[in-house]
């Protein structure tokens, strides 16, 4: 259905459906009703509008929390690289009222998500305004949207055979809640297949799911050695979860690695200060960026064109000193 044919359903004239539709004052509320509900009887659903102005320069970097470990890390690499190609960077925290306005006032060329949980109504928006959207380092919920990121599923499952090669049979997984197939359910099904293909039982007894902060990395740390003391190794699915886990363990004696190993995932600057010093599995964060931004970039410059939905960056282990083999 056309805007045209909406308009004469309505009797009214297509400038009026316009103006109901982008929420400009003059229309009046009966006939904004009587539109709105015509567009839902109908199942229209409006052209995404076609943006003029390309040439800005502003990039807009969008996540529902400011303080995630993990987006910290890659904030100054963004605004590193988006400064390198002469444009600005500004940070959208999701606010849902208030970001429905930002996007439709800011003159922005495009947008970098930093998390799965950015809302499907928020997603949306962004198409309906034909903007230039990338998720960066997460795996989208929704279909048909770019995003760069590592194999999750992969780097769960090389990290906790990295354990199982060095001798760990009871290995303990401090992960994120695992929702759809987000990162967090897929870094789980990899710990699990390393572990089934190593020819060990699953047991869920020795998952504990949390936030991936540094609460349940201490939280999880506590539970898992107190339900399993013959645990030698603990992989935590975040950095800041495993330096809550190694916290944990220090304050109840137990040493790190001559007691119990600890493996973190995602390769923050803080694994690097303490000690011992935090073995991970590392996102390739200079090379997530660079990607996002070529994906961005086409999506600015060629509006409309298909472009790569996903491109999948290759993680690595880390070795430092929070790990070794099996305590004898």
């Amino acid at each position: 259905m056309t805007m045209q044919e909406l308009a004469k359903i309505c009797g009214v004239s297509p400038a009026t459906v316009s103006r109901s539709i982008k929420g400009q004052a003059a229309v009046s509320p009966e006939t904004r009703q009587k539109i709105h509900e015509a567009m839902a009887r109908c199942q229209y659903t409006p052209r995404p509008v076609k943006r003029i102005r390309k040439t800005e320069g502003l990039i807009g970097v969008m996540l529902p929390v400011l303080d995630h470990p993990f987006a910290q890390r890659l904030l100054p690499e963004i605004q590193r690289q988006i400064n390198c190609r002469r444009q600005t960077m500004i940070v959208l925290p999701e606010r849902e009222n208030a970001l429905q306005k930002q996007l439709e006032k800011l003159p922005l060329d495009g947008i970098i998500l930093l998390s799965a949980e950015i809302a499907a109504d928020t997603i949306d928006r962004l198409k309906q305004l034909g903007l230039a959207a990338v998720m960066c380092s997460a795996l989208p919920l929704s279909k048909n949207f770019p995003s760069v990121h590592v194999d999750d599923l992969a780097a769960a499952y090389d990290g906790t055979r990295y354990l199982l090669e060095l001798g760990h049979r009871r290995i303990g997984f401090i992960t994120d809640s695992p929702r759809s197939i987000d990162s967090g359910f897929q870094r789980i099904t990899g710990c699990r297949k390393a572990v089934e293909d190593h020819g060990l039982p699953v047991e869920d007894s020795m998952f504990f799911s949390g936030n991936c902060d540094y609460d349940s990395g201490v939280r999880g740390a506590q539970k898992l050695l107190a339900d399993h003391p013959d645990t030698t190794a603990l992989f935590a699915h975040s950095d800041i979860g495993a330096l809550g886990a190694i916290a944990a363990l220090t304050g109840c004696g137990i040493r790190v690695p001559a007691d119990v190993s600890v493996l973190g995932f995602d390769g923050i600057l803080p694994g690097e200060w303490i000690r011992p010093r935090l073995t991970c599995v590392q996102q390739p964060v200079s090379e997530i960026v660079e990607k996002t931004l070529e994906l961005l970039t086409g999506g600015i410059e060629h509006p409309g064109e298909q472009s790569p939905l996903s491109i999948i960056l290759k993680h690595r282990i880390i070795l430092r000193e929070s790990c070794a083999g099996i305590p004898s």
